[in-house]
């Protein structure tokens, strides 16, 4: 056992743990930065001696604090917590520590647990983990924690990469952050550029919550984009996985009115997204039905009875009076299809099938009078609005689940497919403009303004692309797989991530300008209400968070 337990582990980071491009060692994010380099704790975390002499160094610095439990986010506080709490015993049968730890995602079987083991009531919390970069992994935890109604009093870290100030989210609401190590300890004696950020350059988090509602019988399993929210003037509306279809007052979040879906199909019952048209709102359902809604009071309007199940969302031609939705059947040669029905009736207009079912949702041109939808096969089909024929269609090496975009101004169609590619259309011929490679698939609708185009993928970045040229503007990288569908809000794009983060970013530039914590995941395009000024963020779980942001 080393004497100077301290000195041990810089001397571990310095040669074990710090890791350099330079040294011919690829970095993903920076693969052509040879001054890239990152801090490799998971390499080190496993060796006896490393343990012994962090929990020796917690000790020294916690002991007179206790009682308190310990607890931190997979993978890399698993070892930390597990040696705390082992030897908490050891070193004195009076002083036992419990130890928990937080998922990353929460699990989709089994109880579904974000936060597993036992938390003590009462008892102080401290938060244990390699580093502190950002702090946005331990304001999760946090948020989590106090969902639970536990409080953290501490966070402790081996390494910490900004000054104290940095950290306003966490100490402001009286959490000490204690570390054993900040960059200015390596920076004397490697190369390493000391980045001691300080509280000026911390990314602002302006929101106000106004209120916040949640529906019941949240399917944590789907980790995919469900019912999202759609406003008019006054209510938002949208669907949850306990089959029931809510309309909410925008003012306080109370609901006005509910409508229930009896069944649906493997759990899964409304995933489609509403529109609201002249007073009435529409949605399909895993029950295989189109309902028409009257928008104040939830009376029933009309309903259409054909598919076996509903995943996708309504679109509607105002100028033809018309509704096109998204079908899927669970016949052997019969699997998707699209309907264009009348909007007042819910009378069938025009149909067509397709070989795989139809997830995606349809998505209109009003100047072309053109309706283009994508399906399970890969396929992206444009039709006649108006009488349902055939104009052109596109082939992709992947499904395609969700809406296109159309620009009737710049006359194109941009959507993306699981083949990990997003493509730029001429809307009237269906001729590929531009492709542009992705990471991944994506699985969100692309939002188009003026000559660009922001789109989501699942390699957890918001790309923004030239529609003229399809060369890439700039990427904006999160912390998790990106569902939510981009919006925009006067200069900024809202959007949310995987990783419980909605994230405000210049339109123009790509710099990230403000930040709200939601503890799930945000799955779906974010609501705005430009009269009011109110922004309203869907997560996975059913949950709606009102924000008002302040100026």
């Amino acid at each position: 056992m080393p004497e100077d337990n301290s000195l041990f582990l810089k001397n571990t980071i310095e040669q074990d743990v710090l890791v350099w491009a330079k040294d011919g060692i690829y970095i993903a994010d920076f693969p052509f930065d040879a001054g890239a380099w990152l801090m490799d704790f998971k390499k080190v975390l496993l060796r006896p001696q490393v343990l012994r002499a962090y929990v020796d160094l917690f000790w020294e610095k916690m002991e007179h604090s206790y009682p308190f439990q310990v607890g931190g986010l997979e993978l890399t506080a698993l070892p930390l917590v597990g040696a705390i709490v082992a030897d908490s015993t050891a070193r004195s049968p009076q002083k036992p520590v419990n130890g928990f730890f937080i998922r990353k995602e929460r699990k989709r079987e089994g109880l579904q647990k974000t936060i597993e083991g036992a938390l003590m009531p009462n008892i102080p919390i401290i938060i244990v983990d390699d580093i502190l970069n950002r702090g946005r992994s331990a304001e999760l935890q946090v948020e989590l924690l106090e969902k639970e109604g536990r409080a953290v009093s501490k966070i402790f870290t081996i390494l910490r990469f900004r000054d104290l100030s940095y950290y306003k989210p966490l100490t402001s609401r009286g959490i000490e952050i204690i570390s054993l190590f900040d960059l200015n300890d390596f920076s004397r004696s490697t190369s390493l550029k000391n980045i001691q950020i300080g509280a000026e350059n911390a990314i602002p988090r302006p929101f106000i919550v106004d209120w916040y509602f949640k529906s019941e019988g949240a399917r944590h399993q789907f980790m995919m984009p469900k019912s999202g929210p759609t406003i008019d003037e006054s209510a938002l509306y949208m669907g949850s996985d306990s089959g029931i279809f809510w309309a909410i007052d925008q003012k306080n979040g109370k609901p006005l009115w509910q409508h229930k879906v009896l069944f649906g199909a493997g759990e899964k019952m409304i995933f489609s997204t509403p529109c609201v048209h002249n007073g009435v709102v529409y949605f399909g359902a895993y029950d295989g039905n189109v309902y028409a809604l009257d928008a104040k009071t939830g009376t029933k309007k009309w309903i259409y009875f054909d598919a076996d199940w509903i995943g996708s969302s309504p679109a509607i031609a105002q100028d033809l009076g018309l509704l096109y939705i998204g079908l899927e059947y669970g016949l052997f040669t019969k699997k998707g299809g699209l309907a264009a029905l009348d909007v007042k009736r819910g009378k069938e207009v025009w149909k067509h099938f397709f070989p795989e079912l139809t997830h995606a949702s349809p998505a209109y041109s009003k100047k072309n009078q053109i309706v283009i939808c994508g399906s399970n096969d890969g396929i992206v089909r444009a039709f006649n609005a108006k009488n349902g024929d055939p104009l052109w269609e596109i082939g992709t090496g992947a499904p395609v689940r969700y809406s296109v975009a159309v620009s009737d101004e710049g006359g194109v169609t941009v959507f993306g497919s699981e083949d990990g590619k997003a493509y730029i259309i001429d809307i009237k011929t269906g001729a590929v403009r531009h492709t542009f490679e992705m990471m991944a698939g994506s699985y969100s609708t692309p939002l188009i303004i003026g000559k660009k185009v922001y789109i989501t993928s699942l390699d957890k970045y918001l790309y923004c692309v030239d529609t003229e040229t399809g060369k890439e503007i700039w990427r904006f990288h999160t912390l998790g797989r990106i569902f939510s569908s981009p919006l925009k809000v006067g200069n900024s794009i809202y959007i949310g991530s995987n990783d419980g983060w909605l994230y405000e970013i210049n339109a123009d530039t790509g710099e990230n300008t403000a930040l709200f914590l939601a503890t799930e995941r945000i799955v779906n395009a974010i609501a705005y209400n430009e009269k009011t000024g109110k922004i309203f963020i869907p997560t996975s779980t059913n949950e709606i968070y009102c924000l008002t942001k302040n100026t």
